[in-house]
């Protein structure tokens, strides 16, 4: 007759395995229990207000991974694991695997991943690493105490916690990943210690309750100022807290590069204005910022990357400055209220940018254009009229597609012009002057 495991529902689990001898499980108020393998069958994590389980037909383990002579990370679990029934857990400081003594040094990648349930999570003093995707989509995760050795929190670690509503850094905290935090809507407030030295692209994007980044005065390498990130010297600007109660931005004459996603999500903001000293604007950057309505580029940029203004859905009008060469992927995807569009003779390519936006009536393609690539005006329902010149040579799948009002004029014959599936579906016109 196998053994039974009966422990009651208040008490926080925390699992070791070990290789062949004993199995330990220690309560949140710091008693454990050995057993040996051969008397348990399986463990699992149950729900609050179970106060009995009977071990008949759990799949739920904690596995171990040795990465070093003394040291292991807790895994990701088999494919076999059921993340919906854990709701808390005390990770050990040390385990026993084969006879021999490890201590734990890190949540291993995507360890608690999509733990829908957890509520709670007790890390112990010897953790020095989370790693990417550790406790992503915990949704009910509302508070985590974070060891005072902590050294690395990797790219996404709480992705989508988004009832996690406090996190206070240890002063041991030297790197955090792109995403890290990304939709935890509780946080409010972020204060980044003085020994972090990497900060990873959009670590706390659309945190929609956040409302400052700060970062300790003591740290060489950040500084924050009116509430929004910066690199020390304050030439990039690196990430606004998604919940900034400022509408209008004004961003300071020394920043030469607005950083990949530094504003995505920033819904409230209206307006900002980019000194005449940048020459980057990084991916993301004002993706989504859905109230922006203005902003003027200054002609000192020269690059502007994919998806920078992605559904800026109530920006009506933008003129591109003479340095930039390229109109990178989803530029302007989904900016539902563009209506004018200035291009440069500079730009010679133009990727899928414009699709979804309704209302454009207005953009001129410059002659050093030659290629149209797909999807590049789909669903542009209002644009009325357009000349593409005699270097146009191929357009792609798709490009004008749904471009109900159009009269399309091709300077050019139509044996010397590669037109790719449904490239011109649903155009009003099309018209060949060769």
């Amino acid at each position: 007759m196998k053994k039974l495991l009966f422990i009651a529902a208040l008490s926080t689990l925390c699992l070791s395995m070990s290789a062949t001898t004993h199995m330990y499980v220690r309560t949140h108020d710091g008693g454990s229990y050995k057993y040996s393998l051969k008397e348990v069958k399986d463990v699992v994590f149950f729900e609050d207000g179970d106060y009995v389980m009977d071990v008949t037909d759990s799949n739920i383990e904690l596995k171990f991974r040795i990465i070093s002579d003394s040291t292991v990370e807790v895994a990701a679990p088999p494919s076999s694991y059921n993340p919906y029934v854990v709701t808390s857990c005390a990770i050990p400081d040390k385990v026993r695997i084969d006879g021999k003594e490890y201590t734990v040094t890190g949540i291993g990648k995507g360890a608690f991943d999509g733990c829908e349930n957890l509520r709670y999570i007790e890390l112990p003093s010897t953790i020095t690493n989370i790693g990417a995707f550790a406790f992503a989509g915990c949704e009910k995760l509302g508070d985590i105490s974070f060891p005072d050795n902590l050294s690395v929190i990797g790219d996404s670690a709480f992705f989508g916690c988004c009832t996690l509503s406090y996190v206070n850094f240890p002063s041991s905290l030297s790197s955090i990943g792109d995403c890290a935090f990304s939709e935890c809507h509780g946080l409010s407030g972020i204060r980044i210690p003085s020994k972090v030295k990497n900060i990873g692209i959009a670590p706390f994007s659309y945190c929609r309750g956040l409302k400052a980044i700060v970062v300790d005065p003591e740290n060489p390498n950040f500084k924050s100022l009116d509430d929004i990130l910066y690199d020390k010297d304050f030439t990039t600007l690196i990430n606004a807290p998604a919940g900034i109660e400022k509408e209008d931005i004004s961003v300071p004459s020394s920043v030469t590069k607005i950083g990949d996603a530094a504003f995505l999500g920033c819904h409230k903001i209206l307006s900002v204005e980019i000194p005449s000293g940048v020459t980057t604007i990084g991916r993301y950057a004002f993706g989504e910022c859905i109230s922006l309505t203005e902003i003027n580029i200054p002609s000192s940029v020269s690059s502007i990357g994919g998806s920078a203004f992605w559904w800026c859905r109530n920006l009506r009008s933008i003129e591109i400055p003479s340095g930039v060469t390229t109109i990178e992927s989803w530029t302007f995807v989904g900016c539902s209220s563009l209506v004018e569009v200035k291009l440069p003779s500079s730009v010679t390519s133009i990727a899928e940018s414009f699709s979804g936006c309704r209302s454009l009536k207005s953009i001129n393609i410059p002659s050093g254009v030659t290629a149209i690539a797909p999807y590049t005006f789909m669903d542009c329902r209002s644009l009325e009229s357009l000349t593409l010149s005699s270097n146009v040579t191929s357009i792609g799948r798709s490009a004008f597609c749904r471009c109900n009002n159009l009269e399309l004029i091709i300077d050019n014959n139509k044996e010397n012009v590669k037109i790719e599936y449904n490239a011109l579906e649903d155009c009003k016109s099309v018209t060949y002057l060769k």
